[in-house]
């Protein structure tokens, strides 16, 4: 008679059996006690097995367990004997594993291997984005303290800026007057009213040719424009100043570099327009104090914008020294006589304390500009590592102007194969080095690895383009840099040969048979022609010369002039090849084309 408790073990086996293994039906099974009946239903459910292999397993545990009750071993006896029937239930599915066919096997660990990797992938992506949001930039660098620097070690009293924007400010013409001054040439004597113009600003550019004589500029860059100089503007020329380029809300505590203000380029330039124009008047009344003194201006004023140290005050610097050398060179191809010995050798004197190439553009402060983009971008490990953050992309993405909807998610994105901040400091600092060195390699040398052939490298790719997305976006045209600096070198080295030239014939009376000539009495070298390399062509032409380059087509065409402003454009750069409509070369003098004498 069984128990209740029996009863109960009894049903529980049928029914785990019947769940769980299709051969429970068996006559050998059914004979079996119900605790032995539930161990093996135990087994072969934890092993999860197929069908037939269950029906083994069942059949096998079955002859087991029959055997000890014939031997006369009590069923709970057997059951302690067999052990865990997990532990059992893993060894029998090892076993089957093992002998299942090879297709299986295979798909087997293709399985394993792939979920494997996408809890690898859920586990990276999960700390990555948690990196990514919880990461903070650690701003230690003071770009307004590093572009300033110069100026506030200057003292006060030498700082020129400050007489500048008082001339500019107190310029009283009218926007019509403004318009005939910009359109003086030397070849033509200023009408009266440019000369009504010139009276009304005397005091003014009084003012910029004492300030050209100050030691330094001393601006001091900042996160506001000048308000009074966007007002004066306006009233020349229906513009505001520029107040930065980028959305970028500044930082009160630290601005940041992008967000700094130039403002005052835009005033300098202007300046030196009005002392060309007064130069122009002046030569035409045969003023040679005035003459000399607008011009030497120009170039002291040229010198004084290369601070603060950054590639677009290089630029505005390089545009002063191009327009005073080519001031010069107008004046003595129509007013040869003007200026005394003095006046010329002093002029000479000042364009060549300018410096070679190197000096005439500076990248140092585009290393300020990205280091500080850096830290914004970028966690700080205090070893000049760290990676990329929701801070920084929000950042990022205000910098680049890519729209408010890509920041935090694209560039969590980006982060997943972008650089870190260590390897993206090397590669930006690769790319100005190699800008640098590139300054002083001539142009007539081709085969040269510049800065945007580097570039190209770490962008070479779709997925390159990615990893180095700061890089891509945020490195300027550094190529520029090379071919600014020699040429206007070369404009300013034309400019000392046409005055070493003129002193030569006043001392002589008849012009050098060759530039060879000069040296080393009124030049230390030849300058070369940025085209091939060799000396700048100089051919004497009656009464006069003419002085000039290959240009950029290579072709010597004798010095003959382009017939239109596009030819005289494609002709001067020498970083391209454009055809011109006619053969020309760049012709440094005489430096315009004399107009006819008008017919009786």
């Amino acid at each position: 008679m069984s128990t209740p408790d029996s009863a109960a073990s009894e049903n529980a086996a049928n029914q785990a059996l019947g769940a769980s293994m299709p051969s429970a039906g068996s006559a050998r099974l059914a004979e079996l006690p119900a605790p032995l009946r539930a161990v093996i239903a135990t087994v072969c459910k934890r092993a999860r097995l197929w069908t037939h292999e269950r029906a083994d397993v069942e059949a096998e545990l079955a002859a087991h367990f029959h055997d000890g009750l014939a031997q006369g071993t009590a069923p709970d006896k057997l059951i302690a004997d067999f052990g865990d029937p997990k532990a059992a239930a893993k060894l029998i599915r090892r076993g089957k594993i093992r002998n299942r066919p090879w297709w299986w096997q295979t798909w087997h660990r293709f399985s394993q291997a792939v979920a494997c990797l996408l809890a690898f992938v859920l586990a990276c992506a999960v700390f990555h984005t948690y990196r990514f949001y919880s990461g903070t930039p650690t701003i230690t660098l003071r770009p307004i303290d590093e572009l300033n620097r110069e100026a506030i070690a200057l003292p006060e009293s030498d700082r020129a800026w400050p007489i500048y924007r008082a001339a500019y400010l107190s310029l009283n013409h009218t926007r019509e007057q403004h318009a005939t001054l910009a359109a003086l040439r030397v070849a033509t004597p200023p009408n009266p009213d440019a000369s009504a113009a010139l009276d009304r600003i005397a005091a003014p550019l009084s003012q910029i040719r004492a300030a050209s004589a100050k030691p330094g500029l001393g601006y001091l860059t900042s996160v506001s424009p000048d308000r009074e100089i966007s007002a004066k503007n306006f009233e020349l020329f229906q513009t505001h100043a520029q107040e930065g380029g980028h959305a970028i809300q500044p930082d009160a505590q630290n601005p940041e570099a992008f967000a700094l203000t130039l403002s005052h380029l835009g005033t300098m330039r202007e300046c030196v327009r009005l002392l060309r124009a007064d130069a122009i008047a002046a030569m035409h009344r045969a003023d040679a104090e005035h003459t000399h003194a607008n011009l030497a201006a120009m170039i002291s004023i040229s010198q004084q914008l290369r601070t603060p140290d950054t590639l677009i005050s290089s630029l505005v610097s390089c545009a002063t020294t191009a327009l005073a050398a080519d001031t010069t060179r107008e004046l003595l191809t129509f007013r040869p006589s003007l200026l005394s010995d003095a006046q010329l050798t002093d002029l000479a004197h000042r364009f060549a304390a300018l410096g070679g190439p190197r000096e005439f553009v500076s990248v140092r402060g585009e290393r300020v500009y990205f280091r500080d983009a850096i830290q914004r971008l970028y966690t700080d490990d205090g070893h000049g590592n760290g990676h990329l953050t929701s801070a920084g992309a929000a950042y990022f993405d205000k910098l680049a102007a890519l729209g408010s909807d890509t920041g935090s998610v694209g560039m969590l994105l980006t982060s997943v194969v972008s650089v870190d901040r260590k390897e993206l400091t090397r590669a930006f600092e690769r790319l100005l080095d190699r800008a640098e060195a590139a300054i002083d390699v001539p142009l007539w040398q081709k085969d040269v690895e510049t800065a945007d052939r580097v570039l190209d490298e770490y962008t070479a790719t779709p997925l390159a383009r990615v990893r180095y997305l700061p890089l891509a976006v945020l490195a300027p045209a550094l190529d520029r840099v090379r071919y600014t600096a020699q040429e206007i070198a070369t404009r300013r080295d034309s400019t000392l040969a046409v005055i070493a030239i003129e002193l030569q014939r006043r001392a002589t009376g008849q012009f050098p048979e060759s530039l060879a000539q000069l040296v080393p009495a009124r030049l230390p070298v030849v300058p070369r022609d940025l085209a091939d390399g060799t000396p700048l062509r100089y051919r004497r032409s009656g009464d006069s010369y003419v002085l000039y380059s290959l240009g950029a087509d290579g072709q010597d065409d004798h010095g003959a002039r382009p017939v239109n402003d596009t030819d005289a454009f494609r002709v001067a750069r020498f970083q391209r090849r454009d055809a011109t409509s006619k053969p020309c070369d760049l012709v440094y003098f005489p430096a315009v084309a004399p107009e006819p004498s008008p017919q009786p």
